[in-house]
């Protein structure tokens, strides 16, 4: 569910708005993670999911624009976040497994950074687990600017301070 924030499925300018989108609605940024799974699967006759053929599953058509979508592209076929995708169908939806450490916390490095105008600086997002395991999600993670014109973010974690009036630096966030 946390891949369908990081594509920006869960905005209010998507599915994530109180009535939602296209006939599906999400809850606002993720913020109900049952509700969520239960409307990408079992809700409008689970339409939006094929276990038998993954690729032909709904959510995948609109999010690669295979067909029709208001959101256009927001997924490339055989990028890894489809790859995922089709593969958590394919496995049967599974929600959650009692046999995996459960998510503690996320880091975010660097927690601080102050950049010059046209300056990158690319953050790492490291989930931390009970077992104490740590891996980095930072293709997964959202991160948002307070705002664009202050600093543009990449898919990859990397921030860019851009051109906002006089401000001649950015001070990094935390998503």
């Amino acid at each position: 569910m946390h891949l369908l924030g990081r594509l920006g499925c869960n905005q209010m300018a998507c599915h994530g708005s109180q009535v939602g989108k296209g006939g599906f609605r999400l809850s606002m940024f993720g913020g109900e993670a049952d509700y969520d799974y239960e409307a990408l699967t079992r809700l409008a006759g689970a339409r939006r999911i094929n276990q038998v053929e993954p690729q032909k599953s709904l959510m995948l058509l609109t999010a690669t624009g295979a067909i029709p979508h208001q959101g256009a592209q927001k997924l490339p076929v055989g990028s890894k976040q489809y790859e995922m995708l089709a593969s958590w169908i394919a496995q049967g939806v599974p929600w959650g497994d009692e046999q995996l450490p459960k998510l503690v916390s996320l880091k975010v490095i660097p927690g601080e950074q102050v950049l010059q105008k046209g300056q990158t600086q690319r953050l790492l997002a490291t989930a931390v687990y009970a077992d104490g395991s740590e891996q980095d999600v930072t293709r997964l993670a959202a991160f948002t600017p307070p705002d664009a014109k202050v600093a543009v973010v990449e898919g990859d974690g990397r921030v860019k301070a851009e051109n906002y009036g006089e401000a001649e630096y950015y001070e990094a966030f935390h998503p």
